[in-house]
C-alpha cells in the first residue's frame, strides 16, 4: 500500500516538474515574434537574439513548413527585417510573413437629396 502511494506521489511530482519547465506552444495563427523599434526581436515578450530565433520557434512547436508571422511596426528598420528573414531562411523556414497592426479609418458622409430619392 505504501509503495502505491509513493508511486502516485512521485508521478504527481514528475508531472508538476515537467509541466512547469516546458515552454508554451504558441497559437500558429498569431504572430510568432515581433521586431521591436530598436531592431531587437521578442518572442512571448522576451528579447531573443536573432541568431537564436529559429531554435526558439522550434521549441515552441513551429516547423519549417509553417508560415512564420513576424509583427512589425511602421517605424521598423528595414535592415532588421532583412536580418530576421535571412536567419529564418538559412534555418529552413521558407514561409515568412511580416504583419502589422491595421489602422482602419472610416468617414461618414451625409446623404444628399439625390441619394435619398434614388433609394
Amino acid at each position: 500500500m505504501k509503495t502505491t502511494n509513493l508511486s502516485i506521489l512521485l508521478l504527481a511530482i514528475n508531472v508538476l516538474i515537467i509541466g512547469c519547465t516546458t515552454q508554451r506552444i504558441m497559437d500558429k495563427t498569431a504572430p510568432a515574434a515581433e521586431i521591436n523599434i530598436d531592431g531587437t526581436v521578442s518572442v512571448n515578450g522576451r528579447t531573443v537574439p536573432v541568431e537564436q530565433l529559429p531554435a526558439t520557434l522550434r521549441s515552441l512547436g513551429f516547423t519549417p513548413e509553417d508560415t512564420i508571422k513576424i509583427k512589425v511596426r511602421d517605424q521598423n528598420p528595414t535592415p532588421a527585417m532583412k536580418t530576421v528573414a535571412s536567419v529564418l531562411k538559412s534555418a529552413g523556414f521558407g514561409r515568412i510573413m511580416f504583419v502589422t497592426t491595421r489602422h482602419a479609418t472610416a468617414t461618414v458622409r451625409e446623404k444628399t437629396d439625390n441619394q435619398s430619392q434614388t433609394k
